[in-house]
């Protein structure tokens, strides 16, 4: 009985791992109602939606707003330890957001196809899906 516990302690203390500190600050200052970003705000949207859960990938498929967000996103990433991100959305204009994320060292790294997490996710529940098993993705990485 007492291994089962240990077992189960183990456990969590890997759980704690995974957890990122400045999301989960993040997170606390949402849950006291502190003031966030918006650009905060989307990434811990980023960092608990299905692509990082299964995939350990923060994916981005919003626009980035601003030169001055796609920086601050730089440096969000690399204060939560994040060495990669895709952007997964197909949004004009966003040639200026990656320059600006370029200058921060988030340089962009290729044209990947990546699992489709809501497709994996809809095969689990129902059997099939109509997404496509991958989806395109800007690769950024900070060298």
């Amino acid at each position: 009985m007492l291994s089962f516990f240990i077992y189960i302690f183990n456990i969590l203390k890997e759980e704690d791992k995974l957890k990122n500190n400045h999301i989960e600050q993040i997170l606390q200052n949402i849950h006291a109602g502190k003031e966030v970003s918006t650009l905060e705000h989307d990434l811990v949207r980023a960092y608990q939606s299905p692509q990082y859960v299964m995939h350990n990938r923060i994916c981005w498929d919003d626009p980035i707003r601003s030169d001055t967000e796609a920086r601050a996103l730089a440096q969000n990433l690399l204060s939560a330890g994040f060495n990669e991100l895709y952007v997964t959305g197909d949004w004009s204009n966003q040639l200026s957001r990656w320059l600006a994320m370029d200058k921060c060292g988030l340089r962009l790294t290729g044209i990947v196809s990546i699992e489709n997490a809501a497709f994996e996710q809809e095969v689990k529940k129902w059997g099939s899906s109509d997404f496509d098993p991958t989806i395109p993705a800007l690769k950024f990485s900070f060298e």
